[in-house]
């Protein structure tokens, strides 16, 4: 898709899960990191994706196209990440998904959803899910980048709060069945346990 590209955020902490969910392992052999960028290579062109890691962070092997960025100030949440993220993106990027690397069963069709209702008159397209709001399985626009920016220097760092100084075009739960009836692509994993369900859901589908 022209203008679009995409940004992975990989350097959250991953205390609970011993290890770093960047790399970790699936059963099908790839790691995590690597099954979202599977996923989302089939609807961003290549040379537009950025993979932003922490400081000193390894992300294993990934395609030659994919950019690495890093945080520029270590611990200050997944803003911070979006806002390198968008500085790596190449010129002509207008338009970007913003997705974390712990949600394995991400889908192409429900990165197309996503863009497909970044629409001229929004800033952002989110799923919202029983009243949750998903920020970072999202699209959004590059432009937002000065808002990112003013929260960062605010120190206001929660990225939900970012949505309430955009316009946000809401993905409903039924649209996103549509594409993906069980959710999977908005499913993190903070903890063995929680991956063990995520792959035994995803056997079961």
């Amino acid at each position: 898709m022209d203008g679009l590209g995409a940004i992975v955020l990989c350097g959250g902490r991953s205390s609970r899960m011993g290890a770093d969910k960047a790399t970790l392992r699936l059963p099908d052999g790839r790691t995590m990191l690597q099954a979202v960028l599977g996923s989302i290579g089939r609807v961003v062109s290549s040379g537009r994706m950025v993979c932003v890691a922490a400081e000193g962070q390894e992300l294993g092997a990934l395609p030659r196209d994919v950019a690495v960025a890093h945080d520029r100030e270590p611990q200050r949440g997944p803003l911070e990440g979006f806002a390198a993220g968008l500085a790596a993106l190449p010129a002509g990027v207008d338009r970007t998904l913003l997705l974390a690397c712990d949600t394995p069963l991400l889908t192409a069709r429900f990165c197309r959803l996503l863009v497909k209702h970044l629409s001229a008159e929004h800033d952002a397209v989110v799923p919202v899910i029983e009243g949750c709001e998903h920020p970072l399985t999202a699209a959004y626009r590059t432009g937002v980048r000065e808002q990112v920016e003013a929260m960062l220097a605010a120190d206001r760092l929660r990225a939900r709060d970012l949505l309430a100084e955009l316009r946000v075009r809401a993905i409903t739960a039924d649209e996103a069945r549509a594409v993906d009836p069980s959710l999977g692509s908005l499913r993190s994993c903070n903890t063995p346990e929680e991956l063990s369900a995520l792959l035994e859901t995803a056997a079961k589908s």
